[in-house]
């Protein structure tokens, strides 16, 4: 029942670091009737997402 009744800002915190705070208010944007922009925003910062966390693991 719990994951059926996440907050949108708990997807970000137990994804990993997949998923980072910009990602979830892109969703919010697809969930608020604006689709194409929010997909195209998720896609975006996904890979910025990608590019930083392989930074970050590079200076541990």
């Amino acid at each position: 029942m719990f994951i059926y009744n996440m907050p949108f800002r708990a997807i970000g915190k137990m994804a990993g670091g997949m998923v980072s705070r910009k990602m979830v208010d892109d969703i919010l944007l697809i969930v608020n009737g604006h689709f194409f922009r929010g997909f195209g925003r998720v896609i975006v910062d996904f890979f910025r997402n990608l590019k930083a966390n392989k930074k970050f693991k590079k200076q541990l």
